[in-house]
């Protein structure tokens, strides 16, 4: 592995694990929170390369759609990112349950 892969994917699951500790209205454990960073962040990047692989190979958008395939191509984007960023904490939050269950 190069600096080139860990150092983004470093900084995705600081991103995230920042997001999960934080935002939430309630206190979220460390464990828990860190473990769904590096989900989220594990899927971030595999669907970071994936759609560059979409964008950049096989996909002739300009041709059919000119400019316009540029703005779908972005809210594509934005909905597997917000997606991402809601399964990540998802994971997280059932993590956490069942930490708080097993020592109930």
């Amino acid at each position: 592995m190069t600096i080139k892969t860990l150092l983004p994917f470093a900084l995705t699951c600081c991103m995230f694990f920042l997001i999960y500790k934080i935002a939430p209205n309630k206190k979220v454990l460390f464990t828990p929170a860190l473990q769904g960073a590096l989900f989220a962040g594990l899927l971030w990047e595999l669907a970071k390369h994936l759609f560059a692989w979409y964008v950049l190979h096989p996909a002739q958008h300009s041709i059919s759609y000119g400019s316009l395939s540029t703005l779908a191509i972005f809210v594509l984007w934005v909905y597997y990112s917000a997606t991402i960023l809601v399964v990540g904490g998802e994971f997280a939050y059932f993590l956490e349950e069942g930490q708080q269950r097993s020592t109930v």
